[in-house]
């Protein structure tokens, strides 16, 4: 008899990203991540800053290695730096800031 193993579905293949929003403060929109999800790497034209709303996870950035993401953390990011981010286990939703 066949034995097969049940795992769980793979998380979608992107996260969701809302509308970018216009206001006095700039320009921003929110990503939330399901479970493992993950955002490849990649680089923006202009600075940007990362902020934990919900959840927790990792983010790589080129030069400096992997660091965690709590709930609250923010993380600045200069223009042109190369980074990646995945979530942990419970998911996670970012907010950044342009």
């Amino acid at each position: 008899m066949t034995q097969f193993s049940i795992s769980p579905p793979a998380p979608a293949v992107r996260p969701v990203v809302s509308e970018t929003v216009r206001d006095d403060r700039g320009r921003h929109f929110t990503i939330r991540f399901d479970a493992g999800q993950q955002l490849p790497a990649h680089r923006n034209r202009a600075r940007v800053v990362i902020t934990v709303l919900e959840g927790s996870g990792e983010i790589t950035v080129d030069g400096y290695g992997m660091r965690r993401l709590p709930c609250g953390a923010v993380v600045q990011l200069d223009a042109g730096a190369e980074h990646a981010i995945v979530a942990g286990e419970h998911g996670l939703e970012v907010r950044v800031d342009l």
